[in-house]
């Protein structure tokens, strides 16, 4: 069996590999580390192109999204989310318990 390996290709997502990465080895869900990783970039409010630190959208508002995706048949995204700050577990969300692949605006919020 091969070592896990997680990558990521922002380079402010190293606190969250640090985070996962433990779980990974230890034979944890890949999509459990993938979302840790990326629910800790998008509460850090120092990085300003994800999550609670990020830009505005074009209508000077904040609007979050994410997509999760396991293999071609299960996946889930959400987008133009401006309720709720854990959009990647809103992605899981809609993958995990819903019949849609994606859900956008009020509905991905609600």
């Amino acid at each position: 069996m091969s070592t896990p390996l997680l990558l990521a290709t922002w380079s402010f997502a190293q606190a969250g590999i640090d985070l996962a990465l433990p779980g990974l080895l230890q034979g944890g869900d890949p999509l459990d580390a993938c979302t840790l990783t990326c629910e800790t970039a998008e509460q850090d409010e120092r990085v300003d192109s994800v999550g609670y630190g990020g830009l505005p959208d074009a209508s000077g508002a904040m609007s979050l999204d994410a997509c999760v995706m396991r293999s071609p048949s299960e996946c889930g995204s959400a987008c133009f989310v401006t309720r709720h700050l854990e959009v990647t577990r809103l992605a899981r969300f809609v993958m995990e318990k819903t019949p849609h692949v994606m859900l956008a605006g009020a509905p991905a919020d609600d």
